[in-house]
């Protein structure tokens, strides 16, 4: 299975470009994006309301991992995670993430993971 690196938005002027971005929401899930760069990077906005340290941190690893998997287009990218997030499976993450990205024009690289079809149905 193919792995690509995600980057980070650190700079001000990167910020100011993701506010003006194509906008996106599903669910819990908001995605900001604005086409280019050399490969994705990626911001995180969760705030203290999603939980505790453990549970901002876990969901972040967690959508982390899911970009890496489906490869998104380069650009950049603020995903923000409203309450209730946190209590997502990893399942439903990845299905409302998909949409959100689907939905922004950055469209993955690869399809979902097997592990998010569901029995009895092809992707």
């Amino acid at each position: 299975m193919a792995r690509w690196t995600i980057g980070r938005v650190s700079s001000k002027a990167d910020f100011a470009l993701l506010r003006a971005g194509k906008r996106a929401h599903d669910g819990v899930l908001r995605v900001s994006f604005v086409p280019g760069c050399t490969c994705p990077n990626v911001a995180f906005a969760i705030s203290r309301h999603v939980g505790n340290a453990v549970a901002r941190n876990l969901l972040r690893r967690r959508l982390r991992a899911l970009l890496v998997e489906f490869g998104p287009s380069n650009g950049l990218y603020l995903v923000s995670a409203a309450p209730g997030a946190a209590a997502l499976s990893f399942k439903e993450l990845s299905i409302q993430l998909a949409g959100v990205l689907d939905r922004v024009g950055a469209r993955p690289r690869q399809t979902l993971p097997a592990a998010t079809a569901q029995p009895g149905r092809a992707l």
